[in-house]
């Protein structure tokens, strides 16, 4: 990947154009940000105010080894410890830190590049679950005292779709206004979750039916089973009405899904939990045993005592799935 159109103006003059401070508040550069990756470090303009903002350090990487030295020296200067600065085709060779351990990546003028697609995709890779790109760009204005070329330069609406198809960031609220020249974008990086049980019939569906109707902001939800039994029509029918259309949803082995990377993955079931196969990377496994409604309705003459015993599985699904991610957090 090439960034076009990169060349620095002067680095006072450069300086004049941004509000750094309301940029990186209304961006939420804070101290609830611990570790931290940024994209074209320039001068440090950003770097150093973000680094005495967050409580980890901030990796910063640029391909011009001047802006490297510069943002180096004046790190050396304000006797700042928590900034390392690399000189690195991020675009090439990517971020050399481990996927999902930076809360953060700063992506500043920097997405009219050539494939910003798998540039944002890269900015997931090593966010945490629940983790931020941040993206700030000039304003799609000839008025702009700087800037790529307007043929070149992206609107927001462009940028959230890039975002989109990653498949792994969320776009988070509207566009932010950073005057004088510029907008912002934040994404979180969707938490994927399976929900695992033996024939992905009933509990799975009704756990992936919630986290879409409750959490679809923060969980990308899927399920699956060990066997494949069908979607149970009462599972559907009491999810209905409580508002939620599972419908659509179908019945799916684990093996539909093994080449998906998985964040989470949260068996419902003791036979899924026994069962559960190994997956790549760094998939945290949870198991949350939930009641068996069949099970429990086997024999049972009433029609209303049937779906009453489905309702309640229901509600206890939703109240785990309410839970999430924070649950997920150790305590």
């Amino acid at each position: 990947m090439k960034l076009r159109e990169s060349g620095m103006p002067e680095e006072a003059y450069w300086e004049s154009l941004f509000d750094v401070g309301l940029i990186l508040s209304r961006m939420g550069v804070d101290g609830e940000l611990g570790d931290v990756v940024e994209l074209g470090c320039g001068y440090g303009t950003f770097t150093i105010p973000a680094a005495q903002r967050i409580s980890g350090l901030l990796r910063a990487y640029d391909i011009d080894s001047d802006m490297v030295a510069r943002t180096r020296n004046r790190t050396k200067e304000a006797a700042i410890e928590n900034i390392a600065c690399f000189r690195r085709d991020v675009f090439a060779d990517g971020f050399d830190v481990a996927i999902g351990s930076q809360d953060a990546c700063l992506l500043f003028n920097i997405l009219h590049c050539e494939e910003p697609v798998g540039l944002l995709t890269e900015a997931a890779r090593v966010l945490r679950s629940g983790g931020h790109v941040l993206v700030i760009h000039w304003r799609h204005d000839p008025q702009t005292p700087r800037g790529p070329n307007l043929d070149i330069r992206p609107r927001p609406e462009m940028i959230v779709d890039w975002g989109r198809k990653t498949g792994l960031l969320v776009p988070e609220d509207t566009v932010i206004d950073l005057p004088p020249w510029h907008y912002g974008l934040r994404f979180r990086r969707a938490i994927r979750i399976l929900f695992l049980c033996t024939g992905n019939s009933c509990r799975s569906q009704m756990a992936e039916g919630w986290a879409r109707h409750l959490k679809s902001d923060v969980i990308e939800p899927y399920s699956a089973g060990i066997e494949t039994h069908g979607l149970n029509p009462l599972a559907v029918q009491v999810m209905a009405e409580a508002g939620v259309d599972i419908s659509f949803q179908r019945s799916k082995h684990v093996d539909e899904v093994k080449d998906i990377a998985f964040d989470y993955v949260v068996t419902v079931c003791g036979h899924a939990n026994e069962h559960c196969p190994m997956f790549p990377g760094k998939t945290r496994v949870i198991h949350v045993g939930f009641d068996d409604p069949p099970a429990l309705a086997k024999g049972v003459v009433d029609e209303r005592e049937v779906l009453n015993i489905y309702r309640r599985v229901r509600d206890d699904v939703r109240q785990y799935v309410e839970s999430l991610p924070e649950s997920f957090r150790p305590q």
